[in-house]
């Protein structure tokens, strides 16, 4: 192993005898700034690390002089967000304004509501076919008085029950070739 012990937890730095630290004067007491006497705050750095500070700050300042060399507003965060945000906040208006605001779902539902309306008419009308043929004696001395709307009604419903009678048959006829179609191409394939 190395003969150098390891150390744990929080090193501190030592101060040895060769860095030689400069005392810096207040900035208040230097009265004349075009003097420079070497103790003052400007002077030179006397250690490593002031040096290697000095070197970094200098790069940093030589690539932000480079950056705003080949763009004036590369430092313009603030201005830049504003315009994005704005640009952002502009097209989402836009977008609302051009999207069609129709209902999605509402045209289904209408036509279930719809469908459920006729289907509860065609048993209302069915209970009252029952109860008549019920009472068919009871009131054949009567005068039996059927407007003209109650008869377009009923003309209306039973033109909607053949269509749903076809549908049903097509339905069924349609359900009926799949399964002929399935049922051939199983038999294919064991063939």
């Amino acid at each position: 192993m190395n003969d150098s012990k390891k150390i744990y937890g929080l090193i501190l730095p030592q101060i040895s005898s060769k860095t030689k630290t400069v005392l810096k004067t207040s900035v208040f007491a230097d009265d004349d700034d075009d003097v420079d006497d070497g103790n003052s705050y400007k002077s030179k750095p006397q250690t490593k690390t002031d040096t290697k500070q000095l070197f970094v700050k200098k790069h940093v300042q030589m690539n932000i002089e480079k950056a705003l060399a080949e763009d004036p507003n590369a430092f313009d965060y603030d201005e830049v967000y504003d315009d994005v945000q704005a640009k952002k906040l502009h097209q989402s208006k836009t977008e609302k304004a051009n999207a069609d605001c129709k209902p999605k779902f509402i045209h289904s539902l209408l036509k279930a509501a719809d469908q459920r309306k006729k289907e509860d008419e065609r048993r209302i009308e069915r209970a009252v076919h029952r109860e008549r043929e019920a009472e068919k004696g009871r009131y054949d001395d009567k005068e039996a008085f059927v407007t003209e709307s109650f008869r377009q009604k009923m003309k209306e419903l039973k033109a909607e029950e053949e269509k749903e009678q076809k549908k049903r048959e097509l339905n069924e006829l349609f359900i009926e070739k799949e399964k002929r179609k399935k049922g051939d191409t199983m038999t294919r394939k064991l063939l």
